[in-house]
């Protein structure tokens, strides 16, 4: 019954490594430990911004919550 589903048919997550990627995960993310610790934690990471940036978030145009905040949902008179 395992056997129903070729092995590079089954879903993985986005961190399983997968026929075509072989080891490049594991090899990723020993260079990547391997700088944090030369460099100090969190030097190097994954598409992140860096704790404290200058830049803000524009909300100008922002959509208000309305499914997910009861008190910004709009309120009807009939």
């Amino acid at each position: 019954m395992l056997d129903l589903v070729r092995p590079e048919d089954i879903p993985r997550d986005l961190f399983s490594p997968t026929p075509e990627t072989g080891e490049k995960p594991k090899a990723l993310m020993a260079a990547v430990d391997g700088l944090n610790s030369k460099l100090g934690k969190g030097a190097v990471g994954y598409g992140l911004a860096p704790k404290g940036a200058p830049w803000q978030m524009r909300c100008d145009n922002r959509t208000p919550s309305y499914t997910t905040s009861w008190e910004e949902l709009p309120v009807v008179k009939a």
